[in-house]
């Protein structure tokens, strides 16, 4: 199936484990429920595609197109999505533990209850992202974009967002336990309920940020920049 024109196909619940469907177009194409775990997919198209429920599990998606995917509850744990284009995707609910996110695009995708625990999303774009409800511990998001996003009720407990452009927003209720944010750019964002016990502000810049509440705000020196 490598290189296959397989636009609109419907594959709905087909097992393509350890299929080998590099540089493939499956823009629009249904592969609910199906399996690909261990697949190698470098270069796909999967635009439009609906991916519900569908498993990646460790396998390569590398360099690949998934612009307005569905993929919803689908399982990419330890899946390789390095220098892919999720962006508009629909992610909800999504398993991506241990998954390779490294300088992926996802701008304007919805993440929400997603499972990024252990991720590496590495200089990813998450601009315009909704995480809300995620699970983002111990994920690396150095040197991220993830600015005008929804990370409320998010758990970042030991990620690392060292030099990440987090600026303009949503933060509330967001927990940060022993999370490295030096660097890091929180310029106007709603921090308010915020848990950053133990997190490393070296610094981070609050400027014009909305700070209510948030712990340890007011009993921590924090470094500023204006």
């Amino acid at each position: 199936l490598q290189g296959k024109d397989l636009r609109g196909a419907n594959l709905a619940m087909t097992n393509l484990e350890d299929s080998n469907l590099s540089h493939a177009n499956l823009s629009g194409a249904t592969l609910t429920g199906s399996r690909l775990n261990r697949s190698k997919l470098l270069g796909i198209t999967l635009d439009n595609a609906d991916l519900r429920w569908a498993e990646f599990e460790r396998a390569d998606i590398s360099s690949a197109s998934l612009q307005q995917a569905n993929l919803s509850e689908a399982k990419l744990q330890r899946t390789q999505l390095a220098g892919s284009d999720l962006s508009g995707s629909n992610l909800v609910q999504a398993d991506l533990r241990s998954a390779n996110l490294k300088s992926t695009r996802l701008e304007n995708a919805n993440l929400s209850a997603a499972d990024l625990s252990d991720a590496n999303l590495f200089g990813a774009n998450l601009n315009r992202t909704n995480l809300g409800n995620s699970n983002l511990q111990r994920a690396n998001l150095a040197q991220t974009r993830i600015q005008q996003s929804n990370l409320a009720w998010a758990n970042l407990s030991g990620a690392n967002l060292a030099s990440s452009n987090i600026s303009d927003s949503n933060l509330a209720h967001v927990t940060m336990h022993q999370t490295l944010l030096k660097w890091a750019n929180l310029s106007r964002c709603n921090l308010s309920d915020a848990k950053l016990s133990q997190s490393s502000l070296t610094a981070v810049s609050f400027v014009d940020s909305f700070l209510p509440r948030a712990d340890p705000i007011y009993h921590h020196t924090l470094y500023w920049l204006d």
